[in-house]
C-alpha cells in the first residue's frame, strides 16, 4: 500500500485498522507537527506513543515537543543525541521495549519519518528490524515539503558545515583492505555535506543519484537540484556516474539504489542517503539486505532553525511491511 493524501483527507479512509504504536519526532521543523495534527482531528486510535527529540537541540525543539506532548498524552519520551549515536540506538531500544506487547501479538506500528535525522531515522530502522516479529507491520508517513531553504532571498541554506562524517550505527559493512572504494550518493540540497563526504572517502568511482524529476513531486525541486548537479560535477571530475532514483517510492528507490551497487560489486562500498527520508528509509533497507555495504552520515554543525522548510499539503503512506519481511526472516534463522 503506497498513497499521497492531503492534510485534510480522514485518516479512517486510509489506515482504517488505528495503530498500536506511533513514533515520531519532535523537530525544529513545523512538518513535524502536520501529521499528528491530522490524527488530533480525526480522533483517529492510536494504543501507545513514543515521541522522541535531540536534547543537544532542546532550544530549538522545545516549542514543537510541548505541542507533540499535547496532542498526546502519556507518550514514552525518547531523548536522542545526534552527537552520540550510541546514545540514540540505546534510547530507542528502551523506548522500543516499552512499547512492543509482551503478550505477543502482533503490532501495527506507524512511524512518522519527516524530522527525523537521517542517522537518527537509519538508527530507529535497525532497531525495528530487531524488535520485530513475524506479523508486525509498519506503516511509514511523510509530510513533504513544498520549499526549502527559507523564504527570503539570501536566506537560502539548509545547514553549514560538517563537524564529523561517521558509517552509522548498524551498517557498518564489511570492506576488504585490498578493495577500491565505490561512493553512492543520494543527492540532495546540502552541499556541504555532499562534498565533504566525497572528499573525505575519495572513491575510484562516486555513483551520483538525482531524484527523478517525473516521480512523484521530485519536479517541483528540480532546477534547483541541476543546479547543484552542474556545481558538484565541477568540483568532482569526471569519476561520476549518474543514476535516477524515486525520491518519493520506497520501493522504486530500493531497486534503483540497488542496481548501483551492484555496478561495482568488486568494490567496497558506502552508501549516503542525502535526499528525501522516503528514499533514506529506501537506503537503509537496501544496506541491510546488503550487509557488506557501509552507511555513511555527515553531521551538519550547524541547522538553519528560523527557515528550514514550508509544509506542503501532501502526506505520503507507505506500507513497509513487505520489504521488511525478508529481513525478519533472515533474522530468525541466524538465530
Amino acid at each position: 500500500m503506497s498513497s499521497v493524501v492531503t492534510t485534510t483527507t480522514p485518516m479512517h479512509s486510509v489506515l482504517p485498522k488505528g495503530l498500536d504504536t506511533f513514533i515520531c519526532s519532535a523537530s525544529f521543523e513545523s512538518r513535524c507537527l502536520v501529521v499528528p495534527d491530522m490524527l488530533r482531528r480525526d480522533k483517529y486510535p492510536v494504543e501507545n506513543v513514543l515521541i522522541s527529540w535531540n536534547v543537544n537541540h532542546l532550544d530549538a525543539v522545545q516549542e514543537n515537543r510541548k505541542k507533540l506532548f499535547e496532542i498526546f498524552s502519556n507518550p514514552v519520551a525518547c531523548e536522542l543525541s545526534t552527537d552520540d549515536p550510541l546514545v540514540t540506538a540505546d534510547q530507542f531500544m528502551r523506548g522500543l521495549t516499552k512499547l512492543f506487547s509482551a503478550d505477543g501479538d502482533s503490532m501495527r506500528i506507524g512511524v512518522d519519518v519527516t524530522t527525523f535525522t537521517r542517522e537518527s531515522l537509519l538508527i530507529l530502522l535497525r532497531c525495528l528490524v530487531e524488535m520485530m516479529r513475524p506479523g508486525d507491520s509498519v506503516i511509514g508517513l511523510y509530510s513533504r515539503a513544498s520549499a526549502y531553504e527559507g523564504t527570503a532571498e539570501g536566506d537560502r541554506w539548509l545547514s553549514h558545515g560538517v563537524r564529523e562524517i561517521r558509517s552509522v550505527f548498524g551498517y557498518p559493512g564489511d570492506f576488504k583492505p585490498t578493495r577500491r572504494t565505490h561512493l553512492v550518493v543520494l543527492a540532495g540540497f546540502e552541499d556541504d555535506r555532499a562534498l565533504q563526504i566525497t572528499a573525505v572517502f575519495e572513491p575510484s568511482v562516486l555513483s551520483l543519484g538525482i531524484p527523478d524529476p517525473t516521480a512523484g513531486h521530485a519536479s517541483e525541486h528540480n532546477e534547483k537540484m541541476q543546479l547543484r548537479k552542474t556545481r558538484w560535477l565541477s568540483h568532482l571530475g569526471s569519476r561520476v556516474k549518474e543514476f535516477n532514483f524515486d525520491s518519493y517510492s520506497v520501493d522504486k528507490c530500493i531497486d534503483s539504489v540497488c542496481k548501483a551497487i551492484r555496478s561495482e560489486h568488486s568494490m567496497n562500498t558506502i552508501l549516503a542517503a542525502m535526499n528525501t527520508k522516503i528514499s533514506t528509509v529506501a537506503a537503509g533497507i537496501c544496506a541491510l539486505q546488503n550487509p557488506e555495504v557501509q552507511v555513511s552520515y555527515a553531521q551538519a554543525d550547524i541547522y538553519n532553525y528560523e527557515s528550514y522548510s514550508i509544509p506542503a499539503e501532501d502526506v505520503y503512506i507507505f506500507d513497509l511491511s513487505n520489504v521488511l519481511a525478508p529481513l525478519l526472516a533472515s533474522r530468525a534463522r541466524i538465530s
